[in-house]
């Protein structure tokens, strides 16, 4: 990071999938996007993303469970991270589950003097770039070379109290917050949701940031749905049961807390979804249809791409697609702007 202000712009390639209702109505229709239709959007950094799961013969679906698997393991691993700084006298019973491919996206990144390239995760979770180094004990094996740092001519050591860069000391008005138990993850302050035009009865208190570093909401690339604290998903879930006409589904077989059964021989067009709106402080975020509800006719079920947590709160990527997000670290501030990712 400089000590300028920092920007950082992710592009996320989203589903084809788009909505056609003006902004002002309380409900949206699933429809196909044309993409013959869309424009992109003007500057910004941006990088060519590839999912994790590309190439292979997956169902919209079977996608969704693996995304969902990994979300559910990362957030374990988030929490315990967070309770491990928070209390560190039980940090030695604090255990996160170790799994491959922790993370939904990779970009292709070179490292050194000459470079070197890599596939990286992109991770708005983490502070740094991460790379194997020699000297390196117990490994794991990659398909590149080891980085070699004596290889590199503008490799140099940094002391353990070198900071990436400063953040800025002034108050988050506009969006993210430090929270010094964990700094490396964003943290946003969302104090309100709105389903169908219509407030939730969700204390401001819930996504708080509690004095012990617990709690809060973090924007998270490397998760695939977003996770709300429990009480507050329960009203989620029971807004969208009320305004969605269709047969819940019980089955489980998703993976997902809240599916309906889709009309027989119909598709997803004709679905009428309520709004969904994420009241963040000094701005409200109102998602496509498509960022939250998501339909496979193979299957005849459309799901609510949200999870419940407990405690901690995170903002995933599917929320995320076919916006540009622009982190303005100096001025602590994150900002939304719509674009078409497939088109830029």
């Amino acid at each position: 990071m400089a000590a300028l202000t920092s920007f950082l712009s992710l592009l996320l390639l989203a589903a084809a999938l788009s909505l056609s209702t003006p902004a002002a109505s309380t409900s949206r229709r699933l429809t196909q996007l044309d993409p013959t239709t869309t424009t992109a959007a003007a500057g910004g950094f941006q990088v060519a993303l590839t999912h994790v799961d590309s190439g292979k013969n997956l169902t919209k679906f079977q996608r969704l469970q693996r995304g969902i698997n990994r979300g559910n393991y990362r957030l374990q691993k988030l929490t315990a991270m967070v309770l491990a700084q928070s209390t560190p006298e039980a940090a030695d019973d604090v255990a996160a589950p170790v799994v491959s491919g922790n993370g939904e996206f990779l970009m292709e990144l070179a490292v050194g003097t000459p470079p070197v390239s890599y596939s990286a995760i992109v991770d708005t979770g983490s502070d740094l770039i991460w790379t194997q180094c020699d000297p390196c004990t117990n490994c794991y094996k990659q398909p590149t070379p080891i980085f070699d740092p004596s290889k590199s001519s503008t490799f140099a050591k940094l002391p353990c109290s070198s900071t990436a860069g400063p953040t800025g000391n002034s108050s988050a008005t506009t969006g993210l917050i430090q929270n010094s138990a964990q700094s490396s993850f964003y943290y946003i302050s969302l104090e309100g949701i709105s389903v169908g035009g219509t407030g939730l009865s969700i204390p401001a208190s819930t996504f708080a940031l509690q004095s012990d570093g617990s709690g809060g909401m973090i924007i998270d690339s490397g998760t695939t749905i977003t996770y709300l604290e429990r009480s507050a998903f329960d009203e989620v879930k029971k807004a969208f049961k009320a305004a969605i006409d269709l047969p819940v589904d019980n089955s489980g077989s998703t993976g997902l807390d809240l599916c309906f059964d889709l009309p027989s021989g119909g598709g997803s067009g004709d679905i009428k979804v309520p709004t969904l709106v994420f009241h963040f402080k000094g701005a409200d975020l109102e998602l496509p249809a498509e960022n939250y509800m998501i339909a496979d006719s193979s299957v005849g079920l459309v799901c609510l791409a949200m999870g419940s947590s407990s405690g901690m709160s995170i903002f995933g990527n599917i929320q995320q697609q076919n916006f540009m997000v622009l982190y303005d670290l100096a001025k602590e501030s994150l900002s939304f702007t719509p674009t078409q990712c497939a088109k830029s």
